[in-house]
């Protein structure tokens, strides 16, 4: 009777630790991830939860430019996408922005929260309220490799590579309104 108790017991008690382990913390402050040498994030108070999908795209874009050899001391342009991660949703967002940019070698990405878009403002959308984000936090870090197009498309394809994996669509924010469709599924 004795071992049953404590069969039961340590049973329920790994099935809690388990289910602890596998949940997601949402910081309710800003978080800046430094990898030295690698990339740079600032994510938005409860955005903590995009780490996963950064960390998964970085792993991604390394194995990709093993293969295809691209010269990461160059940089990128600034990239949009409008995220829609369930981990996300479930923390009250239905979705969240993100820009990456590569300067010099060096990944930048911003996660940013959406604001209240205003209907009667044509020029308000989701697409400038992450480009002045971005541009406020990389005011500091100026570019000074050339640009390299074939980068812009090696992120999207690491992006899209990493998103699929976890579930995650991604949507590309541009100022083509065509160009919107969603990029993974």
């Amino acid at each position: 009777m004795l071992e049953t108790f404590l069969a039961v017991t340590s049973l329920i008690t790994l099935i809690i630790l388990i289910r602890r382990a596998n949940r997601r913390v949402v910081l309710p402050n800003p978080v800046l991830v430094q990898r030295d040498g690698e990339y740079s994030a600032v994510l938005a108070p409860h955005l903590n939860t995009a780490q996963p999908l950064i960390e998964s795209f970085m792993h991604t874009l390394r194995a990709q430019l093993n293969i295809i050899k691209l010269d990461t001391s160059k940089s990128s342009s600034t990239l949009y996408f409008k995220i829609h991660d369930k981990h996300t949703t479930a923390h009250g967002y239905e979705f969240y922005l993100l820009a990456i940019t590569l300067r010099d070698g060096m990944l930048y990405f911003q996660a940013v929260t959406p604001r209240a878009l205003d209907d009667n403002n044509d020029e308000d959308s989701h697409l400038k309220t992450v480009q002045e984000v971005s541009s406020r936090t990389l005011a500091n870090v100026p570019s000074h490799g050339t640009y390299y197009a074939e980068m812009d498309s090696a992120i999207v394809t690491a992006l899209t590579t990493a998103a699929q994996k976890q579930t995650i669509v991604v949507h590309p924010l541009t100022a083509h309104p065509n160009a919107n469709a969603a990029i993974a599924a």
